[in-house]
Protein backbone atom coordinates (compact mmCIF):
# COMPACT_ATOMS: atom_id res chain seq x y z
CA UNK A 1 0.00 0.00 0.00
CA UNK A 2 3.03 2.40 0.88
CA UNK A 3 4.08 1.57 -2.75
CA UNK A 4 0.83 2.66 -4.14
CA UNK A 5 0.44 6.14 -2.62
CA UNK A 6 3.88 6.85 -3.62
CA UNK A 7 2.33 5.98 -7.46
CA UNK A 8 -0.73 7.73 -6.75
CA UNK A 9 1.52 10.87 -5.73
CA UNK A 10 2.83 10.90 -8.12
CA UNK A 11 0.53 10.57 -10.77
CA UNK A 12 -1.05 14.14 -9.25
CA UNK A 13 2.31 15.62 -9.30
CA UNK A 14 2.18 14.77 -12.85
CA UNK A 15 -0.85 15.82 -13.65
CA UNK A 16 -0.58 19.46 -11.72
CA UNK A 17 2.60 20.10 -13.66
CA UNK A 18 1.77 19.41 -16.98
CA UNK A 19 -2.79 19.69 -17.47
CA UNK A 20 -2.83 23.29 -17.17
CA UNK A 21 -0.56 23.72 -20.19
CA UNK A 22 -3.42 22.13 -22.50
CA UNK A 23 -5.56 25.08 -20.30
CA UNK A 24 -3.85 27.62 -20.77
CA UNK A 25 -3.28 27.90 -24.39
CA UNK A 26 -4.86 30.55 -26.05
CA UNK A 27 -5.68 32.63 -22.82
CA UNK A 28 -5.21 36.23 -23.35
CA UNK A 29 -2.54 37.77 -21.10
CA UNK A 30 -4.98 40.43 -19.78
CA UNK A 31 -3.96 44.73 -18.60
CA UNK A 32 -0.70 44.86 -16.70
CA UNK A 33 -0.36 48.14 -14.80
CA UNK A 34 2.21 49.45 -12.20
CA UNK A 35 1.01 48.12 -8.91
CA UNK A 36 0.63 50.83 -7.52
CA UNK A 37 0.42 54.75 -8.16
CA UNK A 38 3.51 56.12 -6.67
CA UNK A 39 6.63 54.32 -4.69
CA UNK A 40 9.24 56.11 -2.72
CA UNK A 41 12.69 55.57 -2.14
CA UNK A 42 15.38 56.95 0.76
CA UNK A 43 18.42 58.91 -1.47
CA UNK A 44 20.33 57.25 0.74
CA UNK A 45 19.14 53.92 -0.33
CA UNK A 46 20.76 51.59 -4.08
CA UNK A 47 18.44 51.21 -5.48
CA UNK A 48 14.64 51.33 -5.69
CA UNK A 49 12.84 48.21 -6.54
CA UNK A 50 9.48 48.78 -8.92
CA UNK A 51 6.82 46.11 -9.34
CA UNK A 52 4.76 45.41 -12.23
CA UNK A 53 1.32 43.32 -12.09
CA UNK A 54 -0.91 41.69 -14.11
CA UNK A 55 -3.98 41.83 -12.89
CA UNK A 56 -5.60 38.96 -13.83
CA UNK A 57 -4.39 35.15 -11.94
CA UNK A 58 -3.77 33.26 -15.36
CA UNK A 59 -2.82 34.09 -19.13
CA UNK A 60 -0.11 33.79 -22.06
CA UNK A 61 3.01 35.05 -22.00
CA UNK A 62 4.43 38.44 -22.69
CA UNK A 63 6.77 40.96 -22.20
CA UNK A 64 6.18 45.05 -21.54
CA UNK A 65 8.70 47.74 -21.71
CA UNK A 66 9.38 50.04 -19.09
CA UNK A 67 11.51 53.46 -18.99
CA UNK A 68 12.10 56.26 -16.65
CA UNK A 69 12.25 60.35 -17.36
CA UNK A 70 12.20 63.27 -15.38
CA UNK A 71 10.37 65.02 -13.13
CA UNK A 72 12.31 67.40 -10.49
CA UNK A 73 14.59 64.47 -10.01
CA UNK A 74 17.40 64.45 -13.16
CA UNK A 75 19.02 61.64 -14.64
CA UNK A 76 22.65 61.38 -14.22
CA UNK A 77 22.61 63.86 -10.77
CA UNK A 78 19.90 62.00 -8.76
CA UNK A 79 19.29 58.64 -10.48
CA UNK A 80 20.22 56.36 -13.21
CA UNK A 81 18.30 56.69 -16.61
CA UNK A 82 16.81 52.80 -16.95
CA UNK A 83 14.91 50.84 -19.64
CA UNK A 84 14.41 47.19 -20.48
CA UNK A 85 11.72 45.25 -20.39
CA UNK A 86 10.37 42.70 -17.95
CA UNK A 87 9.09 39.04 -19.13
CA UNK A 88 5.93 37.23 -17.40
CA UNK A 89 5.59 33.86 -17.84
CA UNK A 90 2.20 32.17 -17.37
CA UNK A 91 0.70 32.42 -13.98
CA UNK A 92 3.27 34.78 -13.20
CA UNK A 93 1.68 37.62 -11.36
CA UNK A 94 4.60 40.34 -10.71
CA UNK A 95 7.79 41.01 -12.11
CA UNK A 96 9.94 43.66 -11.00
CA UNK A 97 13.31 45.95 -12.13
CA UNK A 98 15.46 47.97 -10.50
CA UNK A 99 16.15 51.98 -10.67
CA UNK A 100 19.73 52.78 -9.44
CA UNK A 101 19.66 55.94 -6.80
CA UNK A 102 22.46 58.53 -6.76
CA UNK A 103 23.40 60.34 -3.48
CA UNK A 104 24.24 63.93 -3.14
CA UNK A 105 25.34 66.17 -0.26
CA UNK A 106 22.53 68.58 -1.41
CA UNK A 107 19.74 69.82 -0.13
CA UNK A 108 16.49 69.03 -2.47
CA UNK A 109 13.40 67.82 -0.51
CA UNK A 110 11.39 65.66 -2.28
CA UNK A 111 11.95 64.92 -6.00
CA UNK A 112 10.41 62.42 -8.65
CA UNK A 113 11.01 60.31 -11.40
CA UNK A 114 8.04 59.42 -14.05
CA UNK A 115 7.65 55.72 -14.88
CA UNK A 116 6.43 54.44 -17.92
CA UNK A 117 4.98 51.39 -19.29
CA UNK A 118 4.74 50.66 -22.78
CA UNK A 119 4.77 48.01 -25.85
CA UNK A 120 3.32 44.91 -24.53
CA UNK A 121 3.51 41.76 -26.05
CA UNK A 122 1.47 38.61 -26.48
CA UNK A 123 -1.96 40.15 -26.77
CA UNK A 124 -1.34 42.11 -23.42
CA UNK A 125 -3.07 45.47 -22.62
CA UNK A 126 -1.88 48.41 -20.37
CA UNK A 127 -4.10 48.92 -17.59
CA UNK A 128 -4.95 52.06 -15.55
CA UNK A 129 -1.49 52.33 -13.41
CA UNK A 130 0.63 52.17 -16.90
CA UNK A 131 2.46 55.52 -15.37
CA UNK A 132 3.54 55.89 -12.11
CA UNK A 133 6.12 58.38 -9.86
CA UNK A 134 9.14 57.13 -7.84
CA UNK A 135 9.72 59.63 -5.17
CA UNK A 136 13.06 59.93 -4.05
CA UNK A 137 13.29 61.46 -0.34
CA UNK A 138 16.40 63.48 0.51
CA UNK A 139 18.22 61.87 3.24
CA UNK A 140 19.77 65.40 4.13
CA UNK A 141 16.45 67.47 4.22
CA UNK A 142 13.53 65.71 5.22
CA UNK A 143 13.64 66.92 8.51
CA UNK A 144 12.09 70.13 9.11
CA UNK A 145 14.26 72.76 10.67
CA UNK A 146 17.76 71.88 9.38
CA UNK A 147 20.03 74.40 8.30
CA UNK A 148 19.79 74.26 4.27
CA UNK A 149 23.63 74.22 2.81
CA UNK A 150 22.18 74.30 -1.18
CA UNK A 151 21.76 77.90 0.60
CA UNK A 152 25.24 79.36 0.81
CA UNK A 153 25.83 83.53 1.14
CA UNK A 154 28.91 83.28 1.16
CA UNK A 155 30.14 85.97 3.34
CA UNK A 156 27.02 86.54 4.48
CA UNK A 157 25.38 90.12 5.51
CA UNK A 158 27.97 92.33 7.38
CA UNK A 159 25.40 94.37 9.46
CA UNK A 160 21.79 93.11 10.79
CA UNK A 161 18.69 91.62 8.45
CA UNK A 162 15.79 93.07 9.48
CA UNK A 163 13.24 92.64 6.25
CA UNK A 164 12.82 90.12 3.68
CA UNK A 165 10.83 89.51 0.39
CA UNK A 166 10.74 87.01 -1.94
CA UNK A 167 10.20 87.45 -5.73
CA UNK A 168 7.53 85.62 -7.86
CA UNK A 169 10.38 84.40 -9.40
CA UNK A 170 12.23 83.64 -6.37
CA UNK A 171 14.77 85.37 -5.84
CA UNK A 172 15.15 87.08 -2.66
CA UNK A 173 15.51 91.18 -1.45
CA UNK A 174 17.06 91.47 1.82
CA UNK A 175 17.03 95.06 3.77
CA UNK A 176 18.37 95.91 6.73
CA UNK A 177 21.76 97.97 8.28
CA UNK A 178 24.14 96.52 6.61
CA UNK A 179 27.20 97.42 4.17
CA UNK A 180 28.02 94.52 2.42
CA UNK A 181 26.93 91.15 1.45
CA UNK A 182 29.01 88.49 0.51
CA UNK A 183 31.70 90.99 0.91
CA UNK A 184 30.23 93.31 -1.63
CA UNK A 185 29.52 96.89 -1.17
CA UNK A 186 25.81 96.93 -0.42
CA UNK A 187 23.94 99.24 1.66
CA UNK A 188 21.21 98.71 3.43
CA UNK A 189 19.17 96.67 0.70
CA UNK A 190 20.39 93.53 -1.50
CA UNK A 191 18.74 90.83 -3.39
CA UNK A 192 19.89 87.37 -3.41
CA UNK A 193 19.67 84.84 -6.06
CA UNK A 194 17.44 81.26 -5.07
CA UNK A 195 20.52 79.91 -4.01
CA UNK A 196 22.14 82.89 -1.83
CA UNK A 197 24.53 84.52 -3.97
CA UNK A 198 24.43 88.00 -4.31
CA UNK A 199 22.94 89.07 -7.68
CA UNK A 200 25.40 91.82 -9.06
CA UNK A 201 23.26 93.24 -11.18
CA UNK A 202 20.82 94.72 -8.26
CA UNK A 203 22.60 98.23 -7.15
CA UNK A 204 19.82 101.05 -6.10
CA UNK A 205 23.54 102.59 -4.81
CA UNK A 206 22.05 103.92 -0.99
CA UNK A 207 23.77 106.35 1.12
CA UNK A 208 26.34 104.99 3.37
CA UNK A 209 24.38 104.34 6.99
CA UNK A 210 21.25 103.45 5.27
CA UNK A 211 18.67 101.68 7.52
CA UNK A 212 15.42 100.04 5.40
CA UNK A 213 13.14 98.40 7.47
CA UNK A 214 11.25 97.25 5.31
CA UNK A 215 10.97 95.93 1.57
CA UNK A 216 7.78 94.79 -0.59
CA UNK A 217 7.20 93.82 -3.56
CA UNK A 218 4.10 94.75 -6.23
CA UNK A 219 2.40 93.11 -8.69
CA UNK A 220 4.28 95.02 -11.70
CA UNK A 221 7.72 93.62 -10.01
CA UNK A 222 8.31 97.24 -8.65
CA UNK A 223 10.04 97.10 -5.56
CA UNK A 224 9.29 99.76 -2.13
CA UNK A 225 11.50 100.18 0.58
CA UNK A 226 10.87 101.91 4.13
CA UNK A 227 13.56 103.33 6.54
CA UNK A 228 15.80 105.65 7.25
CA UNK A 229 17.29 106.52 4.09
CA UNK A 230 18.15 110.59 2.52
CA UNK A 231 18.89 109.60 -1.04
CA UNK A 232 18.95 106.30 -3.86
CA UNK A 233 21.54 107.27 -6.33
CA UNK A 234 21.60 110.77 -6.62
CA UNK A 235 18.21 111.46 -5.96
CA UNK A 236 17.04 112.93 -2.83
CA UNK A 237 14.72 110.18 -0.96
CA UNK A 238 13.50 110.76 2.81
CA UNK A 239 12.55 107.28 3.84
CA UNK A 240 10.37 106.09 1.15
CA UNK A 241 11.18 105.03 -2.38
CA UNK A 242 10.19 102.73 -5.33
CA UNK A 243 12.42 100.65 -7.43
CA UNK A 244 12.76 98.88 -10.39
CA UNK A 245 13.38 95.34 -11.27
CA UNK A 246 16.86 95.89 -11.66
CA UNK A 247 17.18 98.22 -8.59
CA UNK A 248 17.26 101.80 -10.22
CA UNK A 249 15.18 104.14 -9.03
CA UNK A 250 11.60 104.21 -10.55
CA UNK A 251 11.53 108.21 -10.63
CA UNK A 252 7.82 108.56 -11.64
CA UNK A 253 7.08 106.95 -7.52
CA UNK A 254 7.73 110.25 -6.20
CA UNK A 255 7.35 111.14 -2.29
CA UNK A 256 8.58 114.80 -2.03
CA UNK A 257 10.26 115.12 0.97
CA UNK A 258 8.69 111.70 2.37
CA UNK A 259 8.75 111.26 5.84
CA UNK A 260 10.61 112.89 8.92
CA UNK A 261 10.98 110.25 10.95
CA UNK A 262 12.28 106.77 10.59
CA UNK A 263 9.82 104.58 8.25
CA UNK A 264 9.62 100.77 10.06
CA UNK A 265 6.44 99.68 8.20
CA UNK A 266 5.04 100.09 4.37
CA UNK A 267 1.87 97.54 3.32
CA UNK A 268 0.74 97.26 -0.33
CA UNK A 269 -2.80 98.04 -1.26
CA UNK A 270 -4.05 96.21 -4.59
CA UNK A 271 -5.00 99.60 -6.05
CA UNK A 272 -1.44 100.40 -6.39
CA UNK A 273 -1.19 103.00 -3.10
CA UNK A 274 1.18 102.59 -0.28
CA UNK A 275 0.58 102.39 3.56
CA UNK A 276 3.28 103.92 5.77
CA UNK A 277 3.80 103.16 9.70
CA UNK A 278 6.54 104.29 11.23
CA UNK A 279 8.16 107.32 13.98
CA UNK A 280 7.41 110.08 11.77
CA UNK A 281 4.74 112.78 12.90
CA UNK A 282 4.70 114.18 8.89
CA UNK A 283 5.04 113.73 5.51
CA UNK A 284 5.73 115.68 2.37
CA UNK A 285 5.17 118.70 5.23
CA UNK A 286 1.55 117.86 6.46
CA UNK A 287 0.80 116.18 9.89
CA UNK A 288 0.95 113.02 9.64
CA UNK A 289 1.46 111.16 12.99
CA UNK A 290 3.04 107.16 12.67
CA UNK A 291 0.25 106.07 9.97
CA UNK A 292 0.39 107.57 5.92
CA UNK A 293 -1.05 106.80 2.75
CA UNK A 294 0.87 107.15 -0.88
CA UNK A 295 -0.85 107.72 -3.73
CA UNK A 296 0.36 105.07 -6.65
CA UNK A 297 2.63 107.95 -7.83
CA UNK A 298 4.16 108.54 -4.49
CA UNK A 299 1.85 111.99 -3.81
CA UNK A 300 0.73 112.44 0.24
CA UNK A 301 -3.16 110.63 -0.44
CA UNK A 302 -5.37 113.49 1.69
CA UNK A 303 -8.45 111.59 2.11
CA UNK A 304 -6.77 109.22 4.24
CA UNK A 305 -6.44 110.53 8.08
CA UNK A 306 -6.17 107.76 10.24
CA UNK A 307 -6.61 108.37 14.46
CA UNK A 308 -3.56 110.14 16.06
CA UNK A 309 -1.55 106.84 17.71
CA UNK A 310 0.85 108.62 20.84
CA UNK A 311 3.77 105.69 20.30
CA UNK A 312 5.45 104.46 17.51
CA UNK A 313 3.90 102.10 14.51
CA UNK A 314 6.47 99.23 14.35
CA UNK A 315 3.82 96.69 11.77
CA UNK A 316 0.85 96.61 9.06
CA UNK A 317 -1.04 93.96 7.93
CA UNK A 318 -3.57 94.47 5.36
CA UNK A 319 -7.27 92.06 5.67
CA UNK A 320 -8.78 90.23 3.13
CA UNK A 321 -11.63 92.72 3.87
CA UNK A 322 -9.40 96.13 3.28
CA UNK A 323 -9.52 96.63 6.94
CA UNK A 324 -5.47 97.16 8.04
CA UNK A 325 -3.93 95.88 11.32
CA UNK A 326 -1.77 98.26 13.15
CA UNK A 327 0.80 97.46 15.64
CA UNK A 328 3.32 99.38 17.66
CA UNK A 329 4.28 101.21 21.42
CA UNK A 330 1.20 103.17 21.71
CA UNK A 331 -1.51 103.02 24.38
CA UNK A 332 -4.28 104.69 22.62
CA UNK A 333 -5.57 105.57 18.98
CA UNK A 334 -7.34 109.22 19.09
CA UNK A 335 -8.95 109.25 21.83
CA UNK A 336 -9.70 105.74 22.46
CA UNK A 337 -7.38 103.63 24.21
CA UNK A 338 -5.50 100.81 22.29
CA UNK A 339 -2.83 98.61 23.75
CA UNK A 340 -0.05 97.88 20.99
CA UNK A 341 -2.22 97.31 18.43
CA UNK A 342 -5.65 98.14 16.32
CA UNK A 343 -7.53 98.16 13.62
CA UNK A 344 -8.42 100.78 11.26
CA UNK A 345 -11.02 100.62 8.43
CA UNK A 346 -10.21 100.74 4.74
CA UNK A 347 -10.75 104.75 4.77
CA UNK A 348 -8.22 105.00 7.87
CA UNK A 349 -11.37 105.21 10.77
CA UNK A 350 -10.71 103.03 13.69
CA UNK A 351 -12.89 100.08 13.64
CA UNK A 352 -14.39 99.61 17.12
CA UNK A 353 -15.54 96.22 16.26
CA UNK A 354 -11.63 95.34 17.22
CA UNK A 355 -11.31 95.92 20.95
CA UNK A 356 -8.41 94.17 22.54
CA UNK A 357 -8.35 96.14 25.73
CA UNK A 358 -11.79 96.52 26.49
CA UNK A 359 -11.70 98.23 30.31
CA UNK A 360 -7.89 96.72 31.04
CA UNK A 361 -4.81 98.77 30.11
CA UNK A 362 -2.54 96.60 32.33
CA UNK A 363 0.27 96.49 29.70
CA UNK A 364 4.41 96.13 31.09
CA UNK A 365 7.10 96.07 28.08
CA UNK A 366 8.07 98.28 24.56
CA UNK A 367 5.33 96.96 22.14
CA UNK A 368 4.62 94.78 19.23
CA UNK A 369 7.26 94.55 16.61
CA UNK A 370 5.51 91.73 14.23
CA UNK A 371 1.91 90.50 13.87
CA UNK A 372 0.81 87.94 11.06
CA UNK A 373 -3.01 87.28 10.03
CA UNK A 374 -3.78 83.27 10.27
CA UNK A 375 -6.31 81.86 7.41
CA UNK A 376 -9.08 82.11 9.70
CA UNK A 377 -8.68 85.49 10.38
CA UNK A 378 -6.86 85.39 13.93
CA UNK A 379 -3.90 87.80 14.74
CA UNK A 380 -0.68 86.30 16.21
CA UNK A 381 1.32 89.21 17.88
CA UNK A 382 5.06 88.69 18.67
CA UNK A 383 6.99 91.70 20.58
CA UNK A 384 8.31 92.94 24.08
CA UNK A 385 5.82 92.49 26.55
CA UNK A 386 5.29 90.37 30.43
CA UNK A 387 1.88 91.28 30.39
CA UNK A 388 -0.98 92.45 27.74
CA UNK A 389 -4.49 92.52 28.30
CA UNK A 390 -5.07 91.29 31.77
CA UNK A 391 -3.38 87.68 31.29
CA UNK A 392 0.03 86.39 31.24
CA UNK A 393 1.96 86.43 28.18
CA UNK A 394 5.19 87.07 27.20
CA UNK A 395 6.24 87.93 23.85
CA UNK A 396 3.95 86.20 21.97
CA UNK A 397 0.04 85.55 21.66
CA UNK A 398 -3.10 85.32 19.34
CA UNK A 399 -5.88 87.58 19.50
CA UNK A 400 -9.41 86.39 17.54
CA UNK A 401 -11.10 88.13 14.93
CA UNK A 402 -12.75 90.48 17.06
CA UNK A 403 -9.67 91.57 19.08
CA UNK A 404 -10.52 89.05 22.00
CA UNK A 405 -7.87 87.41 23.67
CA UNK A 406 -7.39 83.31 22.66
CA UNK A 407 -6.39 81.46 25.05
CA UNK A 408 -5.94 78.48 23.20
CA UNK A 409 -3.04 79.85 22.20
CA UNK A 410 -0.90 79.86 25.20
CA UNK A 411 2.90 79.69 24.24
CA UNK A 412 5.50 79.78 27.13
CA UNK A 413 8.23 82.28 26.23
CA UNK A 414 10.55 82.89 29.00
CA UNK A 415 9.45 86.73 30.39
CA UNK A 416 12.28 89.38 29.00
CA UNK A 417 12.86 87.68 26.23
CA UNK A 418 11.68 88.95 22.77
CA UNK A 419 9.83 88.08 19.30
CA UNK A 420 11.17 89.87 16.75
CA UNK A 421 9.28 88.11 13.46
CA UNK A 422 6.25 86.19 12.91
CA UNK A 423 5.15 83.78 10.02
CA UNK A 424 1.97 81.81 10.14
CA UNK A 425 2.14 78.23 7.97
CA UNK A 426 -1.02 76.99 5.84
CA UNK A 427 -1.74 74.71 8.47
CA UNK A 428 -1.65 76.73 11.96
CA UNK A 429 1.63 76.19 12.85
CA UNK A 430 3.41 79.21 14.36
CA UNK A 431 7.30 80.12 13.32
CA UNK A 432 8.55 82.64 15.68
CA UNK A 433 12.26 84.29 16.05
CA UNK A 434 13.73 86.70 18.25
CA UNK A 435 15.79 86.95 21.02
CA UNK A 436 14.80 83.06 22.96
CA UNK A 437 16.93 80.46 24.00
CA UNK A 438 14.41 78.11 24.93
CA UNK A 439 10.59 77.64 25.74
CA UNK A 440 8.21 75.52 27.71
CA UNK A 441 4.98 74.36 26.62
CA UNK A 442 1.63 75.72 27.77
CA UNK A 443 1.16 73.22 30.52
CA UNK A 444 4.77 73.77 32.15
CA UNK A 445 7.71 73.15 32.32
CA UNK A 446 9.20 70.89 30.06
CA UNK A 447 12.13 72.90 28.46
CA UNK A 448 13.30 72.69 24.71
CA UNK A 449 16.52 74.71 23.32
CA UNK A 450 15.36 76.84 20.87
CA UNK A 451 18.15 79.50 19.81
CA UNK A 452 16.36 82.31 18.25
CA UNK A 453 14.03 80.31 16.15
CA UNK A 454 11.27 77.70 16.92
CA UNK A 455 7.91 76.76 15.59
CA UNK A 456 4.97 76.03 17.89
CA UNK A 457 1.70 74.39 17.56
CA UNK A 458 -1.81 75.81 17.14
CA UNK A 459 -2.18 75.30 20.78
CA UNK A 460 1.08 76.93 21.64
CA UNK A 461 3.02 74.01 22.32
CA UNK A 462 6.55 73.60 20.95
CA UNK A 463 6.47 71.36 18.06
CA UNK A 464 10.05 69.43 18.68
CA UNK A 465 9.65 67.98 14.70
CA UNK A 466 10.93 71.44 13.56
CA UNK A 467 14.10 71.19 15.19
CA UNK A 468 16.77 74.13 14.55
CA UNK A 469 19.37 72.21 16.43
CA UNK A 470 21.80 74.55 18.15
CA UNK A 471 19.96 77.40 16.35
CA UNK A 472 21.18 81.19 15.88
CA UNK A 473 23.81 82.54 17.71
CA UNK A 474 24.20 85.36 18.93
CA UNK A 475 20.18 84.82 19.65
CA UNK A 476 18.68 87.85 17.52
CA UNK A 477 16.56 86.73 14.44
CA UNK A 478 14.61 89.47 13.57
CA UNK A 479 12.64 88.53 9.82
CA UNK A 480 11.04 85.31 8.44
CA UNK A 481 9.83 84.26 5.99
CA UNK A 482 8.00 81.24 4.41
CA UNK A 483 8.87 80.27 0.46
CA UNK A 484 6.59 78.76 -1.26
CA UNK A 485 7.56 75.07 -0.71
CA UNK A 486 7.68 75.77 2.51
CA UNK A 487 11.50 76.53 3.24
CA UNK A 488 12.33 79.28 6.10
CA UNK A 489 14.21 82.12 5.21
CA UNK A 490 15.97 84.11 8.60
CA UNK A 491 17.31 87.09 8.69
CA UNK A 492 18.81 89.14 11.44
CA UNK A 493 21.84 89.74 13.41
CA UNK A 494 23.62 86.24 13.95
CA UNK A 495 26.82 84.65 12.72
CA UNK A 496 25.71 81.04 13.00
CA UNK A 497 23.13 78.56 12.56
CA UNK A 498 23.76 75.49 14.11
CA UNK A 499 26.95 75.88 13.93
CA UNK A 500 27.86 76.88 10.77
CA UNK A 501 28.43 80.51 9.39
CA UNK A 502 26.04 81.99 8.69
CA UNK A 503 25.99 85.94 8.65
CA UNK A 504 22.70 87.44 8.81
CA UNK A 505 20.91 85.39 6.53
CA UNK A 506 20.32 81.28 6.66
CA UNK A 507 17.81 79.44 5.00
CA UNK A 508 16.05 76.10 6.76
CA UNK A 509 14.70 73.09 5.52
CA UNK A 510 10.97 72.97 6.17
CA UNK A 511 7.43 70.87 5.75
CA UNK A 512 7.12 69.14 2.20
CA UNK A 513 4.76 71.16 0.12
CA UNK A 514 1.47 69.36 0.52
CA UNK A 515 0.17 68.95 -3.18
CA UNK A 516 -2.10 66.05 -4.83
CA UNK A 517 0.12 64.37 -6.71
CA UNK A 518 -2.09 61.87 -9.34
CA UNK A 519 -5.70 61.20 -9.79
CA UNK A 520 -7.10 58.16 -10.98
CA UNK A 521 -10.85 57.24 -11.75
CA UNK A 522 -10.88 53.18 -11.10
CA UNK A 523 -13.19 50.80 -13.21
CA UNK A 524 -16.27 51.07 -10.74
CA UNK A 525 -15.57 54.57 -10.67
CA UNK A 526 -14.19 55.04 -7.64
CA UNK A 527 -11.54 57.99 -7.53
CA UNK A 528 -8.40 57.14 -6.06
CA UNK A 529 -6.11 60.12 -4.78
CA UNK A 530 -2.33 60.54 -4.49
CA UNK A 531 -0.38 63.21 -2.34
CA UNK A 532 2.85 64.04 -1.39
CA UNK A 533 3.04 64.14 2.46
CA UNK A 534 5.14 64.29 4.93
CA UNK A 535 5.80 60.99 6.84
CA UNK A 536 4.10 60.63 10.42
CA UNK A 537 1.69 63.60 9.85
CA UNK A 538 -2.15 63.39 9.31
CA UNK A 539 -4.14 64.78 6.70
CA UNK A 540 -7.87 65.00 5.61
CA UNK A 541 -8.98 64.76 1.85
CA UNK A 542 -11.96 66.65 1.44
CA UNK A 543 -14.43 66.79 -1.54
CA UNK A 544 -16.61 69.35 -2.66
CA UNK A 545 -19.42 69.90 -6.11
CA UNK A 546 -19.31 73.62 -5.66
CA UNK A 547 -15.59 74.68 -4.45
CA UNK A 548 -17.63 76.37 -1.59
CA UNK A 549 -19.47 73.35 0.58
CA UNK A 550 -16.49 71.06 1.77
CA UNK A 551 -16.89 67.90 3.24
CA UNK A 552 -14.10 65.36 4.85
CA UNK A 553 -13.59 62.13 3.15
CA UNK A 554 -11.17 60.36 5.29
CA UNK A 555 -7.94 61.49 7.66
CA UNK A 556 -5.08 59.23 7.28
CA UNK A 557 -1.86 58.88 9.12
CA UNK A 558 0.95 58.96 6.12
CA UNK A 559 3.58 56.62 6.95
CA UNK A 560 6.01 57.81 3.53
CA UNK A 561 6.30 60.61 1.46
CA UNK A 562 3.22 59.30 -0.49
CA UNK A 563 -0.38 59.16 0.82
CA UNK A 564 -3.39 57.22 -0.74
CA UNK A 565 -7.29 58.43 -0.09
CA UNK A 566 -10.17 56.55 -2.12
CA UNK A 567 -13.36 58.64 -2.79
CA UNK A 568 -16.01 56.02 -2.74
CA UNK A 569 -18.55 58.30 -3.51
CA UNK A 570 -17.12 59.90 -6.38
CA UNK A 571 -19.37 57.31 -8.37
CA UNK A 572 -22.68 59.61 -7.99
CA UNK A 573 -21.24 62.76 -8.10
CA UNK A 574 -22.37 64.85 -11.23
CA UNK A 575 -18.72 66.87 -10.36
CA UNK A 576 -16.60 66.23 -7.31
CA UNK A 577 -13.78 68.87 -6.77
CA UNK A 578 -10.83 67.94 -4.12
CA UNK A 579 -8.35 69.42 -1.91
CA UNK A 580 -5.98 68.24 1.37
CA UNK A 581 -5.11 69.76 4.29
CA UNK A 582 -2.15 69.10 6.59
CA UNK A 583 -3.29 68.61 10.71
CA UNK A 584 -1.18 69.58 12.84
CA UNK A 585 -0.16 66.77 15.78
Amino acid sequence: MKAVRHWVSAVLLLTLSSFPALLRAGIPAGPVEFATAGFSVSEAGTVAVITVHRIQLDGDSFTVSYSTFDREARAGEDYVATSGTVSFAPYQTNATFSVAILDDPQFEGIETVGLVLSNPTGGATLGTHSTAVLTILDDESTAPGVLDESFNPGAGVRGVVRSIAIEPAGRILVGGEFDQVGGVPRNGVARLNSNGSLDPAFEPGLSAGARVNAVAYSPDTKIIIGGSFTSVGTTSRGGIARLREDGSLDAAFDPGIGANGEVLAVCLLPDGRVLLGGAFAAVQGVPRQGLARLNGDGSLDATFVAPVPNGVVRCLQLQEDGAILVGGSFTSMGDLPRTFVARLTADGALDNTFDPGTGNTVHNGTGIFTLAIQSDGAVVLGGDFSILFGRGRSALMRLYPNGALDDTFAPNVPTGDKVWSVAVQPDGRVLAGGTFSRLANPSCCDLFPRNGIARLNPDGSVDTSFDPGAGAAPQSVQALTLQRDLKVLMGGAFAEVDGRDRRGIARLTGDQALRIQRMDVMADKQVELTIIAQPDQYYVIEASGDTVHWAPLATNLSQTALLNFIDKNSAAAEQRFYRVRHLAR
